[in-house]
């Protein structure tokens, strides 16, 4: 038998007595050296000035003693021993990489689970907390509780949250595999999709809470074929469970907290259901007919920090901001079956109906309460209302157009009175301007946040808003080869903002892309999308020289596409001829395979 497996073996033997206060034998005889050599010439040396009776060990500095080095085993096989199977196998990987015993062990034993997670959520709470996810004080509530069975707290949901806010930190424990960004949280995602089949599909708002997380950290991943299995699993959940009166006043403390809880997931998973769809261009599910428009949420101020990447403290009123994402849920919702329904419409009321849904979203906007109106030092969920809100604009004007030019009624739509009709601008003119100034708006937007956040604090919205503005401004680009300042009239009044040339307004979106490309694997293929579609478009990719050091160590490999299962677009096609018969990232880029820059 191998000495050391033999050793490792009596150490935890004699630990497991320790613990049952049976026995405080020591697995090491005690050894004496000669009294006359405090340190040898092999750099060996006595560890103190020894006294009457006591025990002298002769060791090398930094040399380990036998004790130590089975007490280490012993601690690394009892480590293994209560670990998941997947989290197991993740330690074993660092030590086949090179990390020692003592470093592996000094970490877990510094860090407690509660005190990882707390660290975890802390950090990454810029993006965790973005959408109401789960309610922050309920959930710590729930944790701090210590029970597996809370309503507010569970560990398929924790090891959701993690799997989240490991996908970009920097934490060594978020890798699988180290140094590989792709493996971050991976552990947590399996562990979660483990747990996730043990509950054999049962309605609970914590499981809700978790499928809606995993949704976003899946599609975030670079696999939202999965994310949005989670979400049509979240939304026949999200029906099974009942909803209670917010607004109840003799519910008690506990009531009152589940009912807050199960109103905010209820309409997160179909604000993320809505922002999803309309990103892929699919159709979205109806909100349920139990939501009221307004949720009753009490009118309070919340504090919102920036940190780790902005100094910035600032109070906000969240369920104010809850309640306009309510909103804007409902209407991107309608816009979705408007746009991609297959229920074929005639021209007058396809004309009709955008015009309707266009007058009350810009009326929604245009009203918005005056502390979530633009501003480029809003709190960053403040900033994701207006990226959606542009989001939104950019697909409704690409869509509607692509559609009439489809259906070849350009000419017949300019008899329809109304809005867009004015003078001798043509309907397909007039949504390529008012493209265009959404996207030279979200391209100042990117360019704000990017200025009071950095660009490491890259999150979902901002990759969206800036490669769907990217996408609109390469094709503005390709349309004008002499680049002239374009004259969009009236938009300018309705966007004041937007006023950044076309030009430098892809080139901040680009900045914003290659950003999220370091981090994350869905913005890995969008931007070999973008840079593929621009090359056969003849449009120059921008070359600052600051941007160098960003593009340099991004450029795609053969074997991120096998990280990818995604159905995400290119939002070029059906407006520029891309040379490509598939319709989402993953079979495009399959198709593209010959063409693609590798390293």
């Amino acid at each position: 038998m191998d000495s050391r497996r033999l050793q490792v073996g009596i150490d935890i033997q004699y630990r497991e007595q320790d613990d049952n206060n049976e026995s405080n034998l020591s697995s090491t005889p005690t050894t004496t050296p000669p009294e006359d050599l405090p340190e040898d010439s092999a750099g060996s040396r006595i560890d103190q000035v020894p006294g009457p009776g006591d025990e002298v060990v002769l060791r090398k500095a930094g040399e380990s003693t036998t004790n130590e080095v089975q007490q280490s085993f012993g601690d690394l096989v009892q480590l293994l021993r209560d670990q998941p199977e997947r989290e197991a196998a993740q330690l074993l990987r660092r030590l086949r990489k090179g990390e020692s015993i003592n470093n592996l062990l000094t970490r877990r034993r510094d860090d407690t689970p509660l005190q990882n997670l707390s660290s975890t959520v802390e950090k990454n709470a810029f993006r965790i907390l973005l959408w109401r996810f789960f309610e922050p004080d309920l959930f710590l509530r729930g944790m701090l509780s210590g029970k597996v069975g809370s309503e507010f707290c569970s560990p398929l949901l924790v090891n959701a949250i993690c799997a989240l806010a490991c996908l970009q930190s920097d934490d060594p424990d978020a890798f699988v595999e180290s140094g590989e960004l792709s493996t971050r949280g991976q552990h947590f995602h399996d562990e979660a999709l483990h747990l996730w089949l043990q509950q054999d599909g049962r309605a609970s708002i914590v499981n809700l809470q978790a499928l809606t997380i995993l949704a976003e950290e899946s599609s975030w991943r670079g696999k939202d074929k999965l994310g949005m299995t989670f979400i049509a699993v979240a939304l026949r959940m999200n029906q099974e469970l009942e909803l209670s009166d917010i607004a109840n006043p003799s519910a008690t403390a506990l009531e009152a907290g589940r009912a807050r809880a199960r109103l905010s997931i209820a309409w997160t998973v179909h604000f993320e259901d809505a922002a999803f769809a309309n990103g892929l261009l699919k159709v979205s599910a109806p909100v349920d007919y139990r939501l009221q428009d307004t949720p009753l949420l009490p009118d309070r101020e919340y504090a919102w920090s920036g940190r780790p990447f902005s100094p910035v403290f600032i109070r906000y009123r969240s369920n104010a901001l809850f309640r306009e994402r309510s909103a804007l849920t409902r209407l991107i919702t309608e816009v979705n079956h408007l746009l991609f329904s297959p229920e074929l419409q005639d021209s007058t009321a396809l004309m009709r109906w955008a015009q309707a849904w266009d007058s009350k979203t810009s009326n929604w906007y245009q009203n918005l309460p005056e502390d979530l109106r633009y501003d480029k030092d809003l709190p960053v969920p403040v900033f994701e209302l207006h990226a959606q809100y542009h989001c939104t604009m950019v697909t409704f004007c690409s869509s509607l157009d692509t559609c009439f030019q489809a259906r070849s009624l350009d000419g017949a739509i300019q008899k329809v009175d109304g809005y867009y009709t004015a003078g001798e601008i043509s309907i397909s003119s007039r949504l390529s301007a008012r493209r265009l100034s959404h996207a030279t708006w979200a391209a100042s937007m990117c360019r704000d946040y990017r200025e009071r956040y950095s660009l490491r604090a890259s999150v979902p919205f901002m990759f969206q808003i800036a490669t769907m503005s990217a996408f609109a401004l390469l094709q503005w680009l390709h349309d004008n080869p002499d680049q002239s300042s374009p004259s969009t009239g009236q938009i300018q009044d309705e966007l004041p903002g937007g006023t950044m040339h076309p030009r430098s307004a892809f080139e901040e979106t680009y900045r914003g892309m290659l950003a999220s490309a370091t981090q994350v694997m869905v913005a890995r293929g969008a931007l070999a999308l973008l840079n593929q579609t621009a090359s056969h478009l003849g449009v120059e990719l921008p070359h600052q020289r600051k941007l160098e050091s960003t593009i340099h160590g991004i450029t795609w490999r053969r074997s991120d596409l096998k990280q990818i299962s995604s159905i995400f677009p290119n939002y070029a096609q059906g407006s520029t001829p891309t040379f490509s018969k598939a319709t989402g990232m993953e079979d495009i880029l399959k198709e593209w395979e010959n063409f693609l820059p590798y390293r």
